[in-house]
C-alpha cells in the first residue's frame, strides 16, 4: 500500500527541517573556521584565559561537533534523533549565550552567524534565532513520529492487515 499523502507531506517536510538545521550548522562552523578570533576571545574571557590561542582545542572540538550534528541532521540517519539533539543543542547555546552575556553585555555568541537585528541586544536575537531553529527541529521530529491511527496496516492483503506491530521474524 503506497503511504498516505500526510506521510509523505510529513517526511517532506521533515527532510526539509534537518537540510535548513544543517545548513546552518555547517554555517556557523565554516564560519568559525574562516574567522576563528571571535570565538577563541569569547572562549577565553569565559574560560578566563591568559590568552585566546589557548582555547583553540575546544574551540576546534566545537566546530567539529556542529559539523558532526550537520553531517547527521543531512544523512537521514536516526532522523528523529538527530533532530532532537539538534533541538536540545539550541537551546543550550542560546542558554550559555544568555550566561555569558549576562557576565559580559558586549560578548557575542561567538557563532560566526552574521546579525539579523542589529537593534537587538545580542542575546534576545541568538534566542530568536535558535528558538526558531529548535522549534523547527522539534516540529519535524514530531512530524516523523507515528500517530495512532494514521490508517497504515502492517500485514498481508489476505490478512486484511492490522494496526498491531509484526511479531519477530
Amino acid at each position: 500500500m503506497p503511504p498516505s499523502s500526510d506521510t509523505r507531506i510529513s517526511r517532506v517536510l521533515q527532510g526539509l527541517a534537518r537540510f535548513i538545521i544543517g545548513v546552518v550548522f555547517i554555517w556557523a562552523a565554516v564560519a568559525k573556521i574562516v574567522d576563528l578570533e571571535p570565538l577563541l576571545t569569547l572562549l577565553a574571557d569565559v574560560l578566563s584565559l591568559s590568552e585566546p590561542s589557548k582555547a583553540k582545542p575546544l574551540a576546534f572540538a566545537i566546530i567539529a561537533c556542529e559539523i558532526g550534528l550537520a553531517t547527521w541532521l543531512i544523512s537521514g540517519r536516526a532522523a528523529v534523533w538527530a533532530l532532537v539533539c539538534a533541538a536540545v543543542t539550541l537551546v543550550g547555546l542560546s542558554l550559555a549565550t544568555f550566561t555569558m552575556n549576562s557576565v559580559n553585555p558586549e560578548l557575542g555568541c561567538g557563532c560566526g552567524l552574521p546579525r539579523v537585528f542589529p537593534d537587538l541586544s545580542y542575546p534576545l536575537e541568538v534566542a530568536m534565532r535558535n528558538g526558531t531553529l529548535a522549534a523547527i527541529a522539534l516540529i519535524g521530529a514530531m512530524g516523523a513520529l507515528p500517530s495512532k491511527g494514521t490508517g497504515v496496516k502492517v500485514g498481508t492483503e489476505a490478512e486484511g492487515g492490522t494496526d498491531a506491530p509484526r511479531p519477530p521474524v
